[in-house]
C-alpha cells in the first residue's frame, strides 16, 4: 500500500505484512507442533527538503506470538541525508528498538551512525564515520545497561611517482565498550597503514604490482567512572 499526498517532493507510505507458521516435528511414534504468527506494521514519510537534504522517518510495530508466548517490539528510525554533487557527503541515522516481552523486562535499544566523506583527486580523500549504539532495559536497578562507541578516520592518497600508481592508506578506528551495571569498560585504538604500487610495461600488457601494509593494535580494560545517583 503507497500513500502519495499533493505536497510536492514529500511522500508517505504504509505496509502491512502478516507471516503464519505451523512447524511438526516427529521422532519415532512422538510428534510435536510449534506455531508463529507474526503482524507486522510500517508506516513513515520521506521528504526532499533541498535539492541536496533528504529527510525520512519511519516506524514499524511487531506483534509475535509463538507457542502462546507474545513478543512486541517497535523501531522507530529517522534519516537525514546530505549530498552536495562532487563536493562531499554527509548522513545522519537514529534508531530506537523498544522490546516488550511477555515474560521479562522491557528492553530499549537505541543506534545512531554518522558518516562524512571529502573525496579529492588532487588531495588526499578524508572520510569519518560514528557509530553509538545503547541498551537498556526498564529495571531498578538495571541488570542491563551497556553503551558501545565506533569512531573512525581513514584518509586515501594517490600519485604517480616515476610512472607508477601508488596509492597511500590509513585509517584509524578507536572502539569503546561500556557496562554500567557492573561499571567495567574497553577501549580498543586500532592503527592501519597501507602502500599500493603498480606499473605497466609493454605497452600494459604486462603489470607489475607491490603492496604493503601495518596494523597496529591495543586493548585497554579498566573500571568506568560511578555511575550519579
Amino acid at each position: 500500500m503507497l500513500l502519495t499526498p499533493a505536497a510536492a517532493l514529500s511522500e508517505m507510505y504504509g505496509l502491512v505484512d502478516l507471516n503464519y507458521q505451523k512447524t511438526t516435528t516427529t521422532t519415532g511414534t512422538s510428534s510435536s507442533d510449534s506455531r508463529s504468527f507474526t503482524q507486522g506494521y510500517t508506516v513513515g514519510l520521506s521528504k526532499r527538503l533541498t535539492d541536496t537534504i533528504t529527510f525520512r522517518a519511519d516506524a514499524r510495530i511487531t506483534e509475535t506470538d509463538t507457542n502462546g508466548a507474545h513478543t512486541e517490539s517497535i523501531y522507530p528510525t529517522f534519516t537525514l541525508n546530505y549530498s552536495p554533487p562532487t563536493m562531499y557527503y554527509f548522513t545522519f541515522n537514529y534508531t530506537r528498538t523498544d522490546i516488550a516481552p511477555s515474560e521479562s523486562s522491557r528492553l530499549a535499544s537505541s543506534n545512531l551512525n554518522a558518516a562524512f566523506s571529502l573525496p579529492s583527486d588532487k588531495w588526499p580523500s578524508l572520510g569519518l564515520f560514528y557509530n553509538r549504539f545503547a541498551n537498556q532495559d526498564y529495571l531498578t536497578p538495571h541488570k542491563i545497561d551497556n553503551v558501545s562507541t565506533n569512531l573512525g578516520f581513514n584518509s586515501t592518497y594517490g600519485l604517480t611517482p616515476l610512472e607508477t600508481d601508488t596509492r597511500l592508506n590509513y585509517s584509524f578506528n578507536l572502539q569503546n565498550t561500556e557496562d554500567r551495571v557492573t561499571q567495567t569498560k574497553m577501549e580498543s585504538p586500532t592503527h592501519t597503514g597501507s602502500v599500493d604500487m603498480t606499473r605497466y610495461f609493454l605497452d600494459k600488457k604486462l603489470r607489475a604490482s607491490v603492496n604493503m601494509g601495518y596494523s597496529w593494535s591495543e586493548v585497554r580494560q579498566g573500571l568506568s567512572r560511578p555511575l550519579p545517583r
